[in-house]
């Protein structure tokens, strides 16, 4: 207790010291653009962090660690969330918004951008949070780096697909004018 007390403060202390070590232990392993360049397209992007976001949420050991804290973090809140947020969450979701305004245009609506940034993570986190189910729907269903990559292209056709529906459905401008395009 004494030395828990001396290093971080007390037990708070060292939670929040263990969330920082774990999220960085992820990051390192699985980093959002999975060294991808930030001039290919928009849509290698998007698959990158996809990939990286679901190989982050099914890894096991140290790392996956992540994901189970974040998990119990938003079942029941302590005050580490805010840093979980500020510190991880809101960096990625950041990122991923940038994705999401490329592909959908600068003209995009920042509530459009939003809610689609969280409709692609929902896709992913689902698969994770509904596990037992799932498996239990498809006894077949495994989470294996095959069926990551199986996810990673399903989530980003899916995801791509139903931006490029958005897109037709936001104002275009024509000619100085605007125009509902599609």
């Amino acid at each position: 207790i004494a030395a828990v007390n001396y290093h971080f403060g007390d037990k708070e202390g060292l939670y929040m010291a263990a969330l920082r070590s774990v999220h960085r232990a992820s990051a390192e392993k699985y980093p959002s653009n999975l060294g991808v360049s930030p001039a290919t397209t928009p849509e290698h992007k998007l698959r990158a962090y996809v990939r990286s976001l679901l190989l982050r949420i099914f890894d096991e050991g140290r790392p996956g660690w992540h994901t189970k804290i974040m998990m119990r973090e938003m079942l029941e809140p302590t005050r580490a969330l805010d840093l979980l947020v500020e510190e991880g969450a809101r960096p990625l979701h950041e990122e991923l918004s940038s994705i999401v305004r490329e592909l959908l245009g600068s003209a995009a609506d920042d509530e459009v951008v939003r809610l689609s940034a969280l409709s692609v993570v929902s896709q992913c986190v689902y698969y994770r949070r509904a596990r037992p189910v799932i498996t239990r729907l498809n006894h077949q269903q495994r989470y294996d780096s095959k069926e990551v990559e199986r996810l990673t292209e399903h989530i980003t056709q899916f995801s791509l697909f139903a931006l490029e529906g958005l897109c037709k459905k936001m104002p275009v401008e024509v000619h100085g004018s605007v125009k509902l395009d599609g």
